[in-house]
């Protein structure tokens, strides 16, 4: 293309920009124009009010996303030519659709099928899967424009947008703005994950930086648009590892155009389903302990937990709960007064025919159950009226005749008196009597039964169940009758005997649920959720990698497809780190390598950016928080705006932020109570670091004393490592970790280095 011809394509590409910002300003005016004339006109009389609402709801809607649109209206472009069509067509991909004079599309939204040529199409022949079947055709063009409070910076066109080059610039930028909307910079393997089918279960494994959740909160936005039908905000769900982290991501989903979507942590999920009364244990406080303390994977809690947190535990408790339902039922025969309408033997036999099916609670079992009780007495109405009047004749017939007249009409009277309300009873079915058999019922709350179950566990079928593991979950539930206190572990069978008994609103509501961090879950855990929802459309996204939970989460994302999905998810891989340099990629490669033999994960392969090198400097015990003072005053002036200060524990990290206090350094500390993400500097240790990425990290002491050559302090060490974007600084007094010794190299990663170097030079 020479100058001139340049020159007009720029000229072309600013008149689309101000027509398109143009027709968004004119639509943001008619919706607000439209919403003050449907309060202004409503007529009570003749318009529903709930239609009303929901028309100024949906012309809000379209009014707050064009808003959000106007400083960038898009992002990319494609020419595409659909087979048999004469012209080719230009389209313009962007936050939402852009309709001129309501026909035509000036910008089609980044969600629709076509849009997806633009992550995955390569120029040529392309095809993509449309309402209407298979379209098929050719790619000429693809655009990113670089586009600023409606300015037009620059544009280039590319062949692939999986180019390490295209994602330089975003990579480069500052974590400001916490996890970024990636809408214009989604890689291939991001787009199958966002893009996959609705009802079928997906488990991503995605090493650190791969953009997990992130993809999770466009893979919501997606499914929100594609089944718009189906599918309300409310009826997303994201379970999330704590409500720092829910802070964290609290600005995307709207962003992205999605309200109103449920977000909780596990632990308030597991209280919704269960109600108040029971106290939960810090979910840390075992890990805390293990970090603290060193304690060895075979401490008796660690394996009670992780007996708890098992398959075996579940298998045990639904055989205890399949013999005690009829603890909810009455332990009596259905009768009025001694006529006896049905044996407890026969009703007990009927409610197991009839209602088999363990999905369906008990409590509406029992209802139903008590809906055909109420049809039989009302079929057989006439035969039980029938024996409560020979009954009564009876009884009038043995009336001693040697008795005065007053005293015989007395005893009749009496005796009528006494078989009248048994008729009663059998009016509408017999409600009166099925009211009272009802209320003789078992009424248990949830934390009553499990407490029942452990008490009976050393008597049930259970051999392979060491004693002491029994001895340890008795005494630490029945020391003391009235304990409300449970562990974080006791979560998933509380609530799922709770659902078992009464089901759950939340579960009715909850159609898609999305798992962040899914390697600290447990068997027991995604059993019970998948119980719960009644069904497989979940996303479980996690890094075995940063499995610290090593007495309670998972280790094998097949073990999981295979028991609890039957083998029905589709495992998906991020196997590319976005987030850091190369340099800091290596280094936590150079860890986790330590540890591979372990645990069955793939290296991060980092996207060819590179940095800085990482400083791995030794220092005396009382020069590292000075260090750590000038080393802030030199990051900040670099407009380093997002720091964390990464201890192994938490102790570390308050003692670390009570110096830093004192020398007036403006940090927060990050503990299991934080509820909220400030920005700035952040002291924090590296559990709780998990799932946040900052602008430059800082490890306090990575010392042979702190991270020992083993698989949690290598998780811990890793995690830490790769929060960092663009520089990472290591600390440590006396001796280094063995975990940070360099590892050999994989060829690729030095042929991506050197390639890297050859362009630059």
């Amino acid at each position: 293309m020479n100058e001139e011809d340049q020159k007009q394509e720029v000229t072309q590409e600013k008149k689309y920009l101000k027509e398109t910002i143009d027709i968004m300003k004119q639509k943001i005016q008619q919706s607000e124009e439209t919403i003050k004339r449907l309060y202004k006109e409503f007529d009570p009389k003749s318009e529903d009010p709930y239609v009303v609402e929901l028309l100024t709801q949906m012309y809000a809607k379209k009014s707050r996303d064009l808003a959000k649109s106007l400083d960038t209206p898009y992002f990319a472009r494609i020419d595409f030519q659909e087979d048999g069509d004469l012209d080719e067509k230009e389209i313009y991909i962007g936050k939402c659709s852009v309709f001129k004079d309501n026909v035509e599309l000036q910008v089609v939204d980044w969600r629709t099928p076509i849009a997806g040529l633009y992550y995955d199409g390569r120029l040529g022949n392309v095809s993509y899967e449309s309402p209407t079947g298979e379209i098929e055709g050719n790619l000429s063009r693809k655009r990113v424009y670089d586009i600023e409070k409606g300015e037009l910076k620059s544009f280039s066109d590319v062949d692939i947008t999986t180019s390490d080059e295209l994602l330089k610039p975003y990579l480069s930028a500052s974590a400001d703005n916490r996890l970024k909307n990636i809408i214009s910079t989604i890689q291939t393997e991001q787009n199958k994950i966002i893009r996959a089918k609705l009802n079928k279960p997906i488990i991503v494994q995605g090493v650190a930086g791969s953009g997990k959740t992130t993809v999770a909160l466009h893979r919501i936005a997606y499914l929100a648009y594609a089944y718009e039908k189906e599918l309300k905000p409310q009826d997303f769900l994201i379970i999330a590892p704590n409500k720092f982290f829910l802070d964290y991501i609290s600005a995307i989903l709207p962003d992205l155009g999605v309200d109103d979507v449920m977000q909780l942590t596990f632990e308030d999920f597991a209280k919704e389903i269960i109600g108040k009364g029971i106290k939960i244990e810090n979910s840390n406080s075992k890990l805390a302990d293990i970090v603290n303390n060193g304690k060895d994977i075979n401490d008796i809690v660690q394996r009670t937990s992780k007996f708890k947190s098992s398959l075996e535990y579940k298998k045990l408790l639904d055989e205890y709960l399949q013999e005690t339902q009829f603890g909810f039922f009455p332990n009596e025969d259905l009768k009025i007064g001694d006529i006896v309408i049905l044996s407890n033997e026969k009703l007990k036999e009927g409610f197991s025919k009839q209602y088999s099916r363990p999905e369906t609670p008990i409590e509406e079992k029992f209802k139903n159950y008590l809906r055909r009780l109420s049809v039989f007495i009302e079929n057989n109405q006439e035969t039980i009226e029938e024996s409560i009047r020979a009954r009564k004749k009876a009884e009038i017939a043995g009336i001693d005749e040697s008795l005065s007249p007053e005293e015989r009409k007395k005893k009749k009277i009496e005796i009528y008196d006494k078989y009248e309300p048994w008729m009663k009873k059998l009016d509408k079915g017999g409600k009166k009597l099925l009211a009272e058999f009802s209320r003789k019922a078992g009424k248990k709350s949830a934390l009553e039964i499990y407490k029942e179950f452990i008490a009976q566990l050393g008597t049930m079928d259970n051999k392979s169940v060491p004693q002491d593991i029994i001895m340890q979950i008795q005494q630490k539930m029945l020391n003391k009758p009235n304990n409300k206190e449970v562990e974080y572990e006791d979560l998933a069978p509380l609530m799922y005997i709770q659902h078992k008994i009464k089901g759950s609103q939340i579960a009715k509501s909850a159609k898609h649920i999305v798992i962040d961090e899914a390697q600290d879950y447990s068997e027991f855990q995604f059993a019970a959720l998948r119980d719960i929802l009644k069904n497989d459309s979940m996303t479980i996204l996690g890094d075995i990698a940063q499995g610290i939970y090593s007495y309670r989460g998972t280790n094998d994302w097949d073990k999981v497809n295979n028991d609890i999905f039957n083998g029905k998810a589709e495992t998906l891989q991020l196997g590319k780190s976005y987030r850091t340099t190369m340099e800091i990629m290596e280094k936590g490669n150079d860890v986790i390598d330590k540890v591979r033999d372990k645990i069955n994960v793939k290296l991060g392969e980092p996207v060819i950016r590179k940095g800085v090198p990482v400083t791995i400097e030794k220092k005396g015990d009382n020069e590292i928080t000075g260090t750590i003072i000038s080393r802030l005053e030199e990051l900040l002036q670099s407009d380093k705006k997002n720091i964390a200060i990464i201890t192994k524990t938490l102790q570390e990290a308050t003692e670390l932020y009570k110096k830093l206090s004192k020398a007036k350094v403006p940090a927060n500390l990050i503990s299991d109570k934080a509820t909220e993400y400030k920005g700035g500097i952040s002291v924090m240790p590296s559990y709780l670091s998990k799932g946040l990425e900052f602008d430059s990290v800082i490890l306090s002491d990575a010392s042979k004393e702190k991270y020992g050559n083993n698989e949690l302090d290598a998780k811990l060490l890793y995690i830490a490592i790769t929060r960092a974007m663009h520089t990472l600084d290591i600390y440590y007094s006396k001796e280094r970790s063995e975990l940070l010794t360099d590892r050999k190299r994989e060829k690729k990663y030095n042929e991506n280095i050197i390639e890297l170097e050859e362009e630059e030079k």
